[in-house]
C-alpha cells in the first residue's frame, strides 16, 4: 500500500517507478507530477486492472492535487499472479529478491547481515545468482554462519563458491589473523561477499581491515560494537566498492540489518573519490568520551576534519622502500603528546597506516581508542619504570611484527614529524648501504634558528642524535639487543653507541630537522637544559622539500667533497673574533656577507683536544653538550649554517686541515 503526501516526485528515482510498474502492476505511477496525489495497492507479480490505484493531477489554481483514495474489501491475492515470463524476468526465488532483471555482465546478489528480530538471532544470508549459498544451516560445502565475520569467495563468471570462512573476531585476536590470511589468499578477480553476525568488532584488528581495504572496503574501518555490516568486494578492485553498508541504528541491543540487494557488475568499478566521512565516526565518539584531555583535536574547528592517510604526491616514489618501511612509535604515557605525534604522521603523503606500530605500556581503553582513531596498529609491552626501557622493549616487539624488514623508522615520545619526513628518508635510505654509516637521523642537534637553515644540506656526524631515526635491524640485533646497558643506557639525544662502540661509523643528519620535540611537562632533572635545548628550532614545513647532493654522503665521496670545501672555502679573518678573547662573545654578523662557504680554523694539541673549539662555540652561540663538548663533528670538522651562511670549523689535527689556504691562520 502506497500513498503520496505533499510532493513525492522531486527525487523519485526512475528505478523506483519501474519497480512499481514491472513488479507490482502500477499503470499510473509514471504520470506523477508536482504535488499530484496517488494511492495504490499492489502485490508482487499481480496484474492490475485499475481498481486498486487512483491518481489526481494538481490543477493550476490548486496548492495540491485532490485527494486520491482506494477503499473497499479486496480478496487476497488481489488477482491471479502473473507468470514470470510475462515480465521477461526470472522467478522470485531465482532473483535473490533483486528488483530487476540483471544484464549479462551483472549478477544478482542479496547480502543480509545477521540481526535481531523479536529477541531472536537471525543468521546472515547470502544469495548469489539466484542461489542461497550461506545461511543458518550447511549448504553444500558451506558451513552455517557463525558469530563474527562471515565470507564467501565466489567466481563471478561461473557463480561457483571458491571458498568460505567464518571468523569469531569477538572472541580472539587469533581469529583476526586467521581472517586476514584467508582474505589474503583470495585469487584475482574473485568476488568476496561478507557479513557480520552478533558481534564482530571487539578483536577485529588492523590485519583484517587492511586486507578488506584492498578488496574495496572502507566502512569496516569504523565498525562499532554489535553494528551490522554487509559487503561485496573484489580482488583487484581499484578504489572503494560502492557495495558496502554499516547499520548503526539499534534494535534490542543489536544493530539493525545491513542489506545489499541489487545487480552487481561482474567487474566492480571502485570509487577513486575518498569518502570524507570516513574516519570521522571513531573520532567523534572518542571526543565525546575524552574531550577534556584532547581540547585541540576535539575543538569545534577540528572535530569534523576527517582522519585519513594522504595519497602519495609524487608517483615516481611509489616503489621507493621508504614508503614500505615500518614506523615504530614509542610514546610514553602522555596521551596528548601521542595525539600530536599521530596527527603529524597521518598528514604524511604516501603513509601506509598498517606500517605504523604504536607501542603501549599495558592494554588500556583510552590509548587503544586514540590509536584506533588514526587506524594505526598497537603492540603492548609491560609497564616500565623508565621510558628508555619501554623504548628498548617496544623496538624488539615491533620488529617481530615485520620479520622481513631490514630497516625501521623509530619515533620517540613528544616528537612530531615534518610533512616531508618520508620524502627525506626516500632520498637518504640507500646511504645505509655504506657500512660506515650507522643511522640516518631526522634531528640535528645544532638545528637552531641561528645555526641552521638550508633544507637541502646534509652532514656526516659522529653523534647518534635520536628522537627520529632510521636503523638497520642488524645493528639492533647484533649490537644493541641484550647489550643496552653498555650501548644505549642514556636517552638517545645524549647518544647511543658512543666512542669505540661506534666503530668509526657516523650518522647522517639534516641541517634543518625533519622532526620537532616538545618539552615534557613536570619537574625533572633535565628540564632546565631541555628548555633551552628545544627552543628556537627549525623544522621543514613543505612536503615537497628534498635534500640535495645526497650522493656525496657516502664516505669516499664525502671526503673528496670536504677536501674541496676546505680548499675553496673563504677563510674568516680571525680579527673578526677578537671579542671572543676579551668579552667571550662576538659581534660577527655573516648575514650581510656574500653568499658562500666560510671556513674557520682552530688550534688543537691532539685529535681529541677541542678546548679552543668549545671556546669558539661559546663565543658564537653554538650548542655545547654538557657545557664542555661540541658534538656533531666529522673528523674534527663542524659544519653549520650560521646566520644564513655555511660555516665550516676545521681543527688543526683534522686530516682536512692540510687543504686550507696558505693565508688562513688558525684561531
Amino acid at each position: 500500500m502506497a500513498v503520496t503526501f505533499d510532493d513525492a516526485t522531486n527525487r523519485l528515482a526512475p528505478e523506483a517507478v519501474k519497480i512499481f510498474e514491472n513488479h507490482f502492476g502500477s499503470k499510473l505511477v509514471h504520470l506523477l507530477g508536482y504535488r499530484s496525489m496517488w494511492a495504490f495497492i499492489g502485490q508482487k507479480y499481480v496484474e492490475h486492472d485499475g481498481e486498486h490505484e487512483k491518481y489526481t493531477l494538481k490543477k493550476a489554481n490548486e496548492e495540491w492535487g485532490a485527494q486520491a483514495d482506494v477503499n473497499g474489501c479486496f480478496s487476497i491475492p488481489l488477482s491471479q499472479k502473473k507468470q514470470p515470463s510475462n515480465f521477461g524476468g526470472m522467478p522470485y526465488q531465482n532473483l535473490c529478491m533483486v528488483p530487476r532483471v540483471c544484464e549479462s555482465n551483472e549478477v544478482a546478489v542479496h547480502i543480509e547481515s545477521g540481526h535481531s528480530a523479536k529477541k531472536s538471532k537471525i543468521s546472515p544470508r547470502f544469495c548469489f545468482d539466484g542461489k542461497t549459498m550461506l545461511g543458518d544451516h550447511k549448504i553444500d560445502s558451506v558451513r552455517p554462519a557463525k558469530r563474527g565475520l562471515n565470507f564467501l569467495v565466489v567466481d563471478p563468471q561461473t557463480a561457483e563458491v571458491v571458498s568460505s570462512g567464518s571468523f569469531d573476531t569477538y572472541e580472539s585476536s587469533i581469529n583476526d589473523k586467521k581472517c586476514a590470511d584467508f582474505l589474503r589468499s583470495v585469487g584475482p578477480g574473485m568476488m568476496v561477499l561478507g557479513g557480520t553476525f552478533d558481534e564482530a568488532s571487539k578483536e577485529l584488528g588492523y590485519d583484517t581491515k587492511r586486507e578488506l581495504q584492498s578488496l574495496g572496503a572502507s566502512k569496516i574501518q569504523d565498525l562499532g560494537y554489535r553494528e551490522m555490516w554487509a559487503f561485496i568486494g573484489q580482488k583487484g578492485i581499484n578504489g572503494h566498492t560502492p557495495y558496502e553498508k554499516v547499520s548503526e541504528d539499534f534494535n534490542d541491543g543489536w544493530g539493525i540489518k545491513a542489506e545489499i540487494w541489487q545487480c552487481i557488475p561482474k567487474f566492480i568499478n571502485g570509487s577513486s573519490v575518498t569518502n570524507t566521512v570516513m574516519g570521522l565516526k571513531k573520532k567523534t565518539e572518542f571526543c565525546q568520551k575524552y574531550h577534556p584531555n584532547f581540547r585541540e583535536m576535539c575543538s569545534p574547528v577540528n572535530i569534523h576534519r576527517p582522519i585519513m592517510p594522504l595519497k602519495l604526491d609524487d608517483e615516481s616514489l611509489a616503489s621507493n622502500p621508504a614508503y614500505s618501511t615500518p614506523i615504530i612509535v614509542v610514546p610514553g604515557s602522555d596521551l596528548e603528546a601521542l595525539q600530536r605525534t599521530l596527527e603529524s604522521l597521518i598528514a604524511l603523503p604516501g603513509l601506509q597506516s598498517h606500517l605504523v606500530v604504536v607501542i603501549l605500556e599495558g592494554n588500556f581503553a583510552q590509548p587503544n581508542e586514540l590509536v584506533g582513531v588514526y587506524n594505526f596498529r598497537t603492540q603492548y609491552v609491560k609497564a616500565k619504570s623508565q621510558y628508555l626501557y619501554a623504548l628498548h622493549a617496544g623496538m624488539e616487539e615491533a620488529m617481530g611484527l615485520f620479520p622481513k624488514s631490514e630497516y625501521f623508522l623509530i619515533i620517540e615520545e613528544y616528537v612530531e614529524v615534518a610533512p616531508d619526513f618520508l620524502r627525506y628518508f626516500s632520498q637518504t635510505m640507500h646511504l645505509l648501504e655504506d657500512e660506515t654509516i650507522l643511522s640516518i637521523s631526522a634531528w640535528n642537534e645544532h638545528g637552531f634558528k641561528h645555526t641552521s637553515g638550508d633544507t637541502g644540506l646534509l652532514y656526516r656526524s659522529d653523534t647518534f642524535p635520536g628522537y627520529g631515526w632510521l636503523l638497520r635491524r642488524s645493528v639492533w640485533k647484533n649490537e644493541m639487543k641484550k647489550n643496552e646497558a653498555n650501548c644505549c643506557i642514556d636517552q638517545t639525544w645524549r647518544g647511543w653507541l658512543k666512542d669505540d662502540k661506534r666503530k668509526n661509523r657516523e650518522s647522517i643528519v639534516p641541517d634543518v630537522s625533519r622532526v620537532k620535540r616538545s618539552l615534557k611537562p613536570g619537574i625533572y632533572e633535565d628540564r632546565p637544559f631541555l628548555e633551552e635545548y628545544l627552543s628556537n628550532r627549525t623544522m621543514t614545513s613543505d612536503p615537497g622539500t628534498e635534500p640535495s647532493r645526497v650522493f656525496y654522503l657516502k664516505l669516499v665521496e664525502y671526503e673528496k667533497y670536504m677536501k674541496q670545501l676546505v680548499k675553496e672555502g673563504i677563510p674568516l679573518d680571525r680579527n673578526l673574533l677578537i671579542g671572543c678573547d676579551t668579552l667571550g662573545k662576538t659581534s660577527l654578523d655573516l648575514s650581510g656577507f656574500t653568499r658562500g662557504a666560510y671556513t674557520l680554523f682552530y688550534r688543537q694539541d691532539s685529535a681529541t683536544d677541542f678546548k679552543v673549539l668549545v671556546k669558539l662555540a661559546k663565543c658564537l652561540g653554538i650548542y655545547i653538550y654538557n657545557g664542555d663538548t661540541v658534538r656533531g663533528l666529522h673528523k674534527g670538522v663542524l659544519r653549520l649554517v650560521y646566520q644564513g651562511q655555511q660555516l665550516v670549523l676545521v681543527g688543526t689535527k683534522s686530516p682536512y686541515y692540510q687543504y686550507k689556504p696558505i693565508t688562513a691562520v688558525p684561531y
